[in-house]
């Protein structure tokens, strides 16, 4: 299937300095075909999109996490920042920095942000 985006305003990160254009951008079976200005489709089973005043921009990407946030979401979190750090965590994090419960634990961070998508 084919989908037809038009009068939408792109952010091209290309470059030092991003751009942002009007363009049109044609997608082909989920993938980006075409990007241009005034693309003319006479497939009538296209579907087509106004975009008119909207912005398309690339994703963002989470390249900043704490993994003890995810792997101790919940444990003692009735503390007080600092508390919690040196008191529950910090003490936690150096036995599980040991062997087979160190990776474990890694897993179920991967995976935890996986599933919340900040990859």
């Amino acid at each position: 299937m084919k989908t037809l985006i038009t009068n939408c305003y792109i952010l091209d990160m290309v470059g030092d300095i991003p751009k942002i254009t009007r363009k049109d951008i044609l997608i082909n079976e989920n993938i980006i075909d075409i990007i241009d200005e005034n693309i003319s489709i006479d497939d009538f089973e296209c579907q087509r999109i106004n975009a008119k005043g909207m912005l398309i921009m690339p994703g963002l990407v989470n390249t900043h996490s704490h993994a003890a946030m995810s792997i101790f979401r919940g444990y003692k979190d009735d503390k007080m920042l600092m508390d919690w750090l040196e008191n529950a965590i910090f003490p936690v994090e150096e036995i599980r920095a040991r062997g087979y419960l160190l990776e474990c634990l890694f897993i179920l961070f991967r995976n935890d942000q996986i599933r919340n998508n900040n990859v």
